[in-house]
């Protein structure tokens, strides 16, 4: 996915782009989609003459899609939880990543968040990616309930860090 600059405060999302370099792949669902990929540098100044100034990347490799090999925790603070306070949850978790081997690092996500990235060795199959990062965001946010939620729906959110897994699947939410 795209966030497009359009005017002030006027953010747009695409999930394709007119760039000549496109993956044609099959959904769970039978239905066909298209991906966009950049690999070189005409392709990223594509990105930016449409005006694109965050990108989210599928979490694996053009050429094995369906074996990821970077999972990503998003942390999305509600209203009312601090910028120090997703800063110390990043520093948590890649505590609890690196207790289990795992190396992490942050990722600025344009908006108030950030994007704490895992690499993992492309062995796992997404349903097994997404149920893994579940258990992890699960066990984070039991630690302190009325800080965490693992729970999209807006109503779980303000006052709560919203630590959201569900984009490490075959199917991103929308």
């Amino acid at each position: 996915m795209m966030a497009r600059y359009i005017a002030p405060a006027d953010f747009r999302c695409r999930r394709s782009a007119p760039l000549s370099v496109q993956l044609q792949l099959k959904k769970r669902d039978g239905r066909e989609g298209v991906r966009v990929w950049v690999d070189d540098l005409d392709g990223l100044l594509g990105l930016i003459e449409m005006d694109v100034v965050e990108v989210h990347p599928w979490g694996a490799v053009v050429d094995d899609i369906e074996r990821p090999d970077v999972l990503v925790f998003d942390l999305d603070p509600g209203e009312g939880i601090s910028w120090d306070f997703v800063v110390d949850t990043a520093f948590r978790l890649r505590e609890v990543l690196a207790e289990n081997g795992l190396d992490s690092w942050p990722k600025l996500t344009g908006s108030k968040g950030l994007h704490v990235m895992m690499p993992v060795e492309p062995d796992l199959t997404w349903d097994a990616a997404h149920d893994y990062t579940r258990v992890v965001a699960e066990r984070l946010a039991a630690t302190d309930q009325g800080r965490y939620t693992t729970s999209a729906a807006l109503l779980d959110r303000p006052g709560r860090l919203f630590v959201d897994y569900l984009r490490n699947g075959r199917v991103r939410p929308r």
